[in-house]
């Protein structure tokens, strides 16, 4: 697991962006992201309790503790990084 520095003050609840199968490859993957500003994949991090959110590296996550397979990129083909200048699963 990766240390990450994350300032107190940037809270985010991530809730919003999710992943859910729009395209074959992520199909069935049930991950969130936050969408942070980004310059290259170095810029994000997956977090949250079950690693579920893909984040800027200085956001400070907050999700609730529950596991679910669909949270798991590898069998759906995605990674967390950076995109169009944004994080998000790819």
């Amino acid at each position: 697991m990766r240390l990450i520095p994350r300032p107190l003050a940037a809270v985010v609840l991530a809730a919003a962006l999710a992943t859910c199968g729009s395209d074959g490859k992520k199909s069935g993957f049930c991950g969130s992201s936050t969408g942070a500003a980004c310059r290259g994949d170095a810029d994000c991090a997956r977090s949250g309790c079950s690693s579920q959110v893909c984040a800027g590296v200085f956001e400070q996550i907050v999700t609730t503790c529950e596991w679910r397979a669909c949270y798991v990129p590898e069998p759906y083909g995605v990674t967390c990084g950076c995109a169009g200048g944004a994080c998000g699963w790819r």
